[in-house]
């Protein structure tokens, strides 16, 4: 082998090298995002279902209030009735968007 295709054969086992620690490089950081992914995922889990028990609280709530409010004191006493509306998407582990949580409470008046 001549020096030239000595260096030629070094160049190209450096340039190997380095993309072989690239490669490693990205392997860690896409575990690692992993990782911090499913992490994140459970906090959502465990806050989506601490909001469905404060939901149903709320709304169990609201049932009985709504009882004693069908009971007015006065012929003239009003009714307000509170409508609640709850619309939560889960996404699935292998979902690559944001996991969103909407809830909106519109107040109608009787």
């Amino acid at each position: 082998m001549t020096d030239g295709m000595t260096t030629r054969v070094k160049a190209i086992d450096e340039a190997i090298s380095k993309l072989q620690e690239q490669v490693r490089l990205q392997a860690s950081t896409h575990e690692q995002n992993q990782a911090t992914f499913h992490q994140q995922y459970e906090v959502f889990a465990r806050m989506t279902s601490f909001c469905d028990s404060i939901q149903t609280t709320v709304t169990e709530m609201l049932q009985r209030m709504n009882v004693l409010e069908k009971q007015p004191t006065s012929p003239t006493a009003s009714t307000t009735t509170l409508i609640t509306h709850t619309t939560i998407a889960l996404p699935t582990p292998s979902t690559t968007h944001t996991p969103s949580l909407l809830l909106h409470q519109p107040l109608c008046h009787s």
